[in-house]
């Protein structure tokens, strides 16, 4: 039998757990809800409490206070069993099932497993072999200064591959870096950002720390993952105001697959400075929300949608247009992911119908890893604007941003 967990389904033969230990997630139970590999906690209990004499106790549950507050908000961090099955022996035919919890002792970790982790505090050993670029990955772990410790500091575990240090050096005559400038606030101009998350829950940390889409007075934030088991309290961020349409709202039963609930969903931060005023209803095979922002003697109205691969364009157009049409007047800005390719389809049914509203597509370079444009926004044509696509660490999809002039 392999005791490799990497070869059982993350799940080990034997774990011996108590209470105060720290532990890590072995394998992805929940990835909407942040229980994901990885993932660490402290155990703080048992359910139900062992007896005295505990030689054979199985606990149905183990009791889980996460890092994180926010992960495991839906399962309450309580985690009993996992089954999986796997392959064993010399050919790989035959077929084992085992039931364990996926949890293993993380007193420390291995700078691989934290590698994309964010934490407050970090204690780093220096002892061992480091490779190029492997204390790097290290410090940077940590949000602040005042949060990092060594132990037996050694200078020789800092180095950087020779290719690296050749290719930054080329960049930097062949290439210089084009820093994005901050757009500063303006009484008579709106800035609005749009950003594909895929699960806010995961990357609210890292998106409260985005000081450049912090900048925007609205900030739209598509394939939120959210259900109403997510509370708003655990989603705030300083001095902007949440709106949310989640998924399971915006479909009846028999149109959508109940294994892509958890996914999709909008959700908006407007800054304090201006007042908010929902005006979407329940259109039922469309994910968007509607509101209107204002500002002194500034009027924004913004139509935030988001169009999973598996809608039908015809249909989607279809629903779409018809928010539109019950409006009082035209959008300011129609803003989401469509997921279509505008490189590729720059005269699909989509732009041709929102064209016959006046409303122009207004950002024209790649906003996804595959190189495709599919997060798009809409103006009116007569509009005066700057829009540009600024890349983010924490998705696959860039962010896209406008300065409108009103």
């Amino acid at each position: 039998m392999p005791e490799n967990p990497n070869r059982t389904g993350g799940l080990r033969q034997i774990i011996q757990l108590s209470l105060d230990a720290r532990v890590m997630i072995t394998k992805n139970i929940d990835t909407a809800d942040g229980l994901v590999n990885g993932a660490q906690g402290t155990i703080v209990g048992f359910y139900p409490p062992p007896p005295d004499n505990a030689s054979n106790y199985i606990p149905v549950f183990v009791l889980v206070e996460m890092d994180d507050s926010t992960v495991g908000s839906n399962a309450r961090a309580t985690f009993k069993r996992e089954e999986v099955r796997f392959s064993v022996g010399r050919y790989k035919v035959a077929q084992v099932s085992r039931r364990q919890f996926p949890l293993t002792l993380s007193w420390a970790c291995t700078i691989h497993k934290v590698q994309g982790q964010t934490l407050d505090k970090i204690v780093i050993s220096c002892e061992g072999r480091y490779q190029p670029g492997q204390f790097y990955v290290a410090v940077s772990r940590v949000t602040k200064l005042s949060g990092l410790f060594f132990l037996k500091f050694d200078e020789n575990c800092i180095s950087c591959n020779n290719d690296v240090t050749k290719e930054i050096q080329r960049m930097i005559s062949e290439q210089p870096l084009d820093l994005l400038p901050l757009w500063t606030p303006a009484h008579s101009m709106v800035t609005i950002a749009h950003l594909n998350i895929n699960s806010l829950v995961t990357h609210i940390k890292d998106l409260k720390a985005d000081f450049i889409l912090c900048t925007s007075d609205i900030i739209c934030i598509t394939e939120t993952w959210l259900s109403s088991r997510h509370s708003d309290s655990s989603l705030k961020m300083n001095s902007f105001n949440i709106l949310r349409v989640d998924r399971e709202s915006c479909y009846n039963s028999d149109q959508i697959d109940s294994s892509k609930l958890p996914y999709g969903g909008v959700c908006s931060y407007t800054s304090i400075q201006w007042s908010l005023q929902p005006l979407h209803d329940q259109n039922k095979g469309l994910e968007y929300e509607l509101f209107k922002a204002e500002r002194d003697s500034l009027s924004v109205l913004v139509l935030h949608v988001y169009r999973p691969p598996w809608i039908a364009l015809k249909g989607f157009t279809r629903n779409l247009l018809q928010v539109i049409d019950k409006m009082d007047r035209l959008p300011t800005v129609i803003v989401g992911d469509f997921n279509i390719n505008v490189l590729k389809e720059s005269n699909n049914l989509l732009i041709k119908a929102l064209a016959t509203k006046d409303f122009c597509q207004v950002v024209h370079s790649p906003t996804h890893i595959s190189g495709s444009c599919i997060d798009h926004m809409y103006i009116l044509k007569a509009t005066v604007y700057d829009a540009r696509v600024i890349p983010v660490p924490y998705s696959q999809h860039a962010a896209i941003q406008i300065r409108i002039n009103m």
